[in-house]
């Protein structure tokens, strides 16, 4: 029963990798969604790759800028994922987790937000992981 079941998982993950395309896109090609937002919230950034992932259920987008920032996208064009080794601006953040970094550690930026089942991961410059649920409520660092 066992092999079978490790089987049939096997099978499914190949069957799914498969599935998956990765492309690049042109600048014609990129969502204007996308290019809204970080015409928004990246106005000194350039877009130098953009690349679109589809697997068998969903498609994401990850977006590299110039200077060095990196922006995931899901299907809905809803930020997933954020970085910058310089620091992302704080604007992008949900206004709860907004808050909660001004509060309480004001001055030290903001270099990942990650959006992930069930809440939010933030990494600030100085390496500490700050946790938060889907509402933006502080749940925990490390």
């Amino acid at each position: 029963m066992k092999k079978s079941i490790l089987l049939v998982t096997l099978f499914l993950m190949a069957i799914s990798t498969s599935f998956a395309q990765k492309r690049y896109l042109s600048q014609a090609e990129i969502p204007s969604e996308i290019t809204a937002y970080i015409d928004d919230f990246f106005p000194n950034h350039q877009i130098i790759k953009a690349k679109e992932k589809k697997d068998f259920l969903k498609t994401e987008f990850k977006i590299k800028l110039n200077p060095k920032a990196e922006v995931e996208f899901d299907e809905n064009f809803n930020p997933i994922e954020i970085e910058s080794k310089t620091g992302i601006p704080l604007s992008v953040l949900p206004a709860p987790v907004q808050d909660f970094v001004n509060t309480h550690h004001k001055g030290i930026g903001v270099k990942e937000w990650e959006l992930k089942k069930g809440g939010q991961k933030l990494k600030l410059l100085n390496g500490l992981k700050l946790y938060f649920d889907s509402a933006g409520k502080f749940r925990g660092a490390k």
